[in-house]
């Protein structure tokens, strides 16, 4: 295997080796025979990032008391052509020497090879593009021009300057969000026959439907002052999506539990009224996983795996990820076992959801 193998299976999967975001400190350490315990210990704030040479990983937590959150990896890969880091021992092992200027062409072509496709995003920064995965979420950041104090000399241009893991909340343009938003607003103040006339327009198409999905949950994490309109609403919409078939329930489970674990609508002491229980999201989420358990253990963080088989363990995860955090309000025996059988398999997401101490030890 080569340097451009471990970036495609960074690009494909959000992990190294299958160690994403979710994983601890510890854990991290252990794999790429780190110390970073005395650090980690003595960190006040709510951010922490750990430094592995090419790679960092990041975390946050609500308060100095609270456990650690995993945010997002990176692969740092400019560091290589300015002679700032090494790739861990791990790394080299696995997939041989990394060289200080790896081709991006050579990823794309790696990539589709594997059918493992890349979107092009609007260009921000200066002398660089980027490219959205959208199964794993990554972001990979292309050098297509030298510019003094944006890049360095040692950088060539078609090289690859970094990949994000997850990189992007969304691939939606400004221009395109804001339209959407306003959008979103006419919605709130036409009628209900109205509104069924306006999706009448548009029940087929899937994309249509989670543009606005996901504008309507960046919306509500604003905690606007309008949320008892806009909760409501988003519910409507997604019921909306489901009854008309234009997503499948699964899909539409892990958006909706998300958004309400995010806003803690199950600790109300009244639900709002289109918003399903714990357990019945937690049984579409899992019903919905296209992986027995024993194919999710065996396959996850295996090297050069094609998308055919990289979908559907990316898809499990985000469903076992998600039904974790429902998992305090949950009440129905059956669903919490099956569950926690998922939850031996990947115990990152008990942890991440607060149900297993993140120890930093």
């Amino acid at each position: 295997m080569s340097d451009i193998d471990f970036y495609a299976d960074l690009v494909a999967t959000g992990a190294v080796l299958g160690a994403d975001r979710h994983w601890t400190p510890a854990e991290l350490d252990e794999l790429f025979d780190a110390d970073n315990r005395e650090y980690v210990e003595a960190v006040s704030t709510e951010a922490l990032n750990l430094d592995y040479g090419l790679l960092e990983y990041f975390w946050e937590r609500e308060s100095p008391r609270a456990p650690w959150h995993g945010v997002h990896l990176s692969a740092q890969v400019h560091r290589l052509a300015i002679g700032w880091a090494d790739p861990p021992a791990l790394l080299s092992e696995n997939y041989g020497s990394f060289e200080p200027n790896p081709s991006f062409a050579e990823l794309r072509a790696e990539l589709d090879r594997r059918d493992i496709p890349l979107i092009e995003l609007p260009q921000e920064l200066p002398a660089h593009r980027s490219y959205w995965q959208p199964d794993s979420q990554a972001v990979v950041v292309e050098i297509i021009a030298q510019e003094e104090f944006v890049t360095s000399p040692s950088e060539e241009i078609g090289s690859i300057n970094g990949i994000s893991a997850p990189g992007l909340l969304h691939n939606l343009p400004r221009p395109r969000f804001d339209a959407l938003r306003q959008s979103l607003h006419q919605l709130a103040e036409a009628s209900p026959a109205a509104r069924e006339r306006w999706l009448d327009k548009h029940a087929t198409d899937a994309d249509w439907w989670r543009d606005r999905l996901t504008v309507f949950a960046i919306k509500l994490g604003w905690r606007e002052s309008a949320e008892a309109v806009w909760v409501p609403l988003y519910l409507w919409f997604a019921e909306a999506a489901l009854r008309r078939g234009a997503l499948d329930a699964a899909e539409l489970a892990r958006r909706v539990a998300e958004t309400a674990a995010r806003l803690d609508l199950y600790t109300a002491e009244e639900l709002p009224p289109l918003l399903p229980g714990a357990d019945e999201l937690t049984t579409t989420l899992l019903t919905g996983l296209p992986l027995h358990r024993g194919e999710a253990d065996q396959r996850w963080g295996v090297p050069g795996l094609p998308g055919e088989e990289v979908r559907p363990l990316l898809r499990s995860r985000q469903l076992v990820e998600t039904a974790a955090r429902l998992r305090p309000f949950l009440r129905e025996t059956a669903v919490i076992a099956e569950l926690g059988e998922w939850l031996r398999v990947w115990p990152e997401f008990g942890r991440a959801a607060g149900l297993l101490e993140m120890r930093s030890d």
